[in-house]
């Protein structure tokens, strides 16, 4: 039984259990995209999941205001969630990026990030998300992952001063986000490197942008199995002919590759890392809703389609 135990800066929150290893997460930014940024609105929510008692972890962005975070901590602590926060947001909204050659737009980057790690720890974050910026090109490869390293070393030591920890998302590179970090095995590589100096620092897989990199999604993982601490179960168009190739953060199923048969190969594939290796693993269903849509449909196809593919794969 794989436990994740308390942090220094998780006071009040009690250790949280999870039989396969793998702790149901709701990917808040994204089903609840559209209103993410009302006052309230994500506090709300996160007492409706903690009500609720399927989701063991949240994801979130972000959070303006004070009181909204005073709420989602106290909850989750009463709840025993586990609260991670993705600053993709701020960074990609000024067009900054840890991964940065040029030296100057690099500490930048840093600096945004320490910016809004007290507010993500008010709300009881003890992990830090983050993704990076574009490829550079084969020449200039090598020197991106120095920024990077150097970039996610100087982050880690920041968080570790607040109690919490670093995880990183590779993006796809050829198809849709051209981005530095990308295939798993160079990700690997690079996460190798700040693990030295801090062991916590974690993979956050998504499996659209696994695929888009034309790997096979189980054997990226596999590859990623001791780093990993996150999993989005993201679906994408692989078909480069097709309108909706690329990474469109789409629901589950046709005409993406993620059916719940495949989503139960990646889970189980999850849950044996977990297992093997001792780890707790959030895992999530990754869809983003639209103007339009009902403020509970996407979180509830999410919330759906996770319970499914847990029961696919044996882990419900």
């Amino acid at each position: 039984m794989a436990v994740v135990r308390e942090r220094p800066g998780e006071r009040g929150l009690r250790p949280m259990k999870a039989d396969s290893g793998l702790m149901p997460s709701c990917l808040i930014p994204e089903v609840y995209s559209v209103w993410r940024d009302q006052p309230g609105f994500i506090a709300d929510q996160v007492g409706r999941i903690a009500d609720d008692g399927f989701y063991r972890a949240i994801e979130l962005c972000p959070i303006i205001e004070p009181q909204d975070r005073k709420r989602i901590r106290g909850i989750c602590a009463d709840h025993a969630i586990s609260v991670a926060t993705w600053l993709t947001f701020p960074l990609e909204a000024q067009g900054l990026d840890v991964c940065a050659i040029d030296e100057d737009l690099r500490l930048h980057s840093v600096e945004l990030v320490k910016q809004f790690m007290p507010a993500a720890v008010e709300c009881g974050a003890t992990t830090i998300a983050l993704v990076g910026g574009a490829d550079p090109g084969p020449a200039l490869r090598q020197r991106g992952y120095d920024s990077a390293a150097r970039s996610l070393v100087e982050i880690s030591a920041a968080a570790a001063d607040l109690g919490a920890s670093v995880m990183f998302e590779p993006l796809d590179r050829f198809a849709h986000k051209k981005r530095l970090v990308g295939p798993t095995d160079e990700a690997v590589a690079l996460f190798a490197r700040v693990r030295s100096d801090y062991p916590d620092f974690g993979f956050a897989f998504d499996t659209a942008h696994a695929a888009l990199n034309e790997e096979d999604v189980v054997a990226a993982l596999e590859m990623a199995a001791d780093q990993l601490v996150n999993l989005h179960l993201a679906n994408a168009v692989l078909d480069k002919a097709d309108p909706l190739y690329g990474d469109h953060h789409m629901m589950p199923g046709a005409p993406g590759f993620l059916t719940l048969d495949k989503a139960a190969e990646i889970v189980a594939a999850a849950a044996r890392i977990a297992a093997e290796k001792g780890l707790s693993i959030r895992l999530a269903v990754e869809a983003r809703a639209k103007p339009g849509s009902g403020k509970q449909e996407t979180a509830r196809i999410a919330f759906d389609f996770l319970k499914a593919t847990l029961a696919a794969a044996g882990q419900a």
